[in-house]
């Protein structure tokens, strides 16, 4: 008996204790339990990624979209005919798509005969369709005859000046609106007010510049050019008449040379022509005679011996 009452408290404690460990040790599963259930699956998904190496939180950073103002140059090889035909054809595909999408900014032919046939056409097309245009010309260039020569492609990257033109445009657009708060209310002395308006005045400037530098550089983005240039396969004029053509032209040339170099002989003579002629008039009036060396031999003739001619008289 006196041992049943030693170890009665003993076992009366039992359960207390085991409770006590029920609540220690089962509060911490239940919550981590709950806690894994209201785990969104978004996040879930990152922390998943997250144990794949890749960090979570750049997951959700925005990117800024790269503005890049392209510029497009071809070229092409075409008959002598081909030339006027495919940039007449170029021409009626950018009337076909409006003048919101594309512009004829210059246009030119240049044809002499004997030379190699050149023309050009600057356009400026919507950026979203230059490539596919640019299809649409090579196509009109087969169908007269040409092919392509060359092609290249230029982008300039505006995306950090457009970035700093807009926050720009929009502290400018703060201190304006501030400005024109103070002149409204006329709080302040009469030069606060002066200073204010003078102040207002150049924020508008600089907010106009802005603006118009933002709207060119949109502009850019949005429209691409695209430069043209042609040239014949061969000079103008070649063909069965042409070197017929030139010995015309030289024939010409040469007979005109001619006449050219007589002009010049005759201008060239004629002083010394002049001169020799008043010497010979001068001796002739004077009634000198010159000495010629015909006239020496027959004066020499006239006074040798008749009978022996070797002998003198």
């Amino acid at each position: 008996m006196a041992r049943v009452l030693v170890w009665l408290p003993l076992l009366m404690m039992v359960p207390l204790a085991a409770g006590c460990s029920q609540d220690q040790g089962g509060a911490p599963v239940d919550l981590q339990v709950h806690a894994v259930k209201e785990v969104p699956s978004d996040a879930a998904g990152v922390a998943a990624e997250g144990e794949g190496g890749s960090q979570p939180g750049n997951a959700h950073i925005p990117t800024a979209t790269p503005r890049i103002a392209y510029s497009y140059s071809v070229s092409y090889r075409l008959g002598n005919a081909g030339i006027g035909e495919a940039q007449s054809a170029h021409v009626a595909l950018c009337d076909k798509l409006g003048a919101a999408k594309c512009r004829i900014k210059s246009m030119q032919r240049e044809s002499s005969d004997g030379e190699f046939i050149t023309a050009t056409l600057n356009l400026v097309v919507d950026a979203k369709l230059a490539r596919s245009f640019q299809d649409q010309m090579d196509k009109a260039v087969d169908e007269a005859g040409g092919d392509l020569s060359s092609r290249g492609i230029e982008g300039e990257d505006l995306s950090k000046q457009m970035v700093d033109t807009e926050a720009r445009i929009k502290a400018k657009s703060a201190l304006a609106e501030r400005l024109m708060g103070i002149i409204q209310t006329r709080s302040g002395s009469v030069a606060d007010l002066v200073e204010a308006e003078n102040a207002y005045a150049q924020a508008q400037e600089e907010l106009e510049a802005a603006k118009s530098w933002m709207a060119e550089m949109q502009g850019r983005v949005a429209m691409s050019d695209i430069a043209v240039s042609y040239t014949s396969s061969a000079p103008a004029g070649s063909g069965l008449w042409r070197p017929i053509r030139d010995a015309f032209a030289e024939a010409g040339q040469m007979l005109g040379d001619s006449v050219g170099a007589l002009i010049r002989f005759v201008i060239v003579l004629a002083p010394w022509g002049l001169a020799i002629w008043g010497l010979v008039w001068l001796f002739r009036t004077r009634g000198w005679r010159i000495p010629w060396p015909n006239r020496w031999r027959r004066s020499a003739d006239a006074q040798a011996d008749p009978v022996n001619p070797d002998h003198p008289a």
